[in-house]
């Protein structure tokens, strides 16, 4: 019993596709199985949000980018994801 508010608001009765708005806006996700899409290149695993969010291709590369670089993952980008190791994996995870 009770209510859970999430940045002040009950979202109890929203729909799925607030829901996922809102996690897609608001709420990050880090698996600790990594969830990275094997035969896609780091750069579009990381992506995939990006993409969902509805932003532009080249807006899109270039934040992709930089989140690589920011976790020590510059010029990976277009490696599988088997050819890192799993802390590499994790990074681009949290990319």
């Amino acid at each position: 019993e009770g209510e859970y508010l999430f940045n002040d608001e009950n979202y109890k009765k929203s729909s799925d596709n607030k829901l996922a708005t809102i996690r897609n806006h608001t709420v990050g996700f880090v698996f600790q199985n990594f969830k990275l899409i094997q035969n896609n290149t780091i750069l579009e695993n990381v992506s995939i949000p990006l993409i969902y969010n509805g932003m532009g291709s080249k807006e899109r590369k270039d934040k992709v980018l930089k989140g690589l670089e920011d976790v020590g993952l510059h010029n990976k980008e277009d490696l599988l994801p088997n050819k890192l190791s799993g802390g590499q994996q994790q990074r681009v995870a949290i990319a």
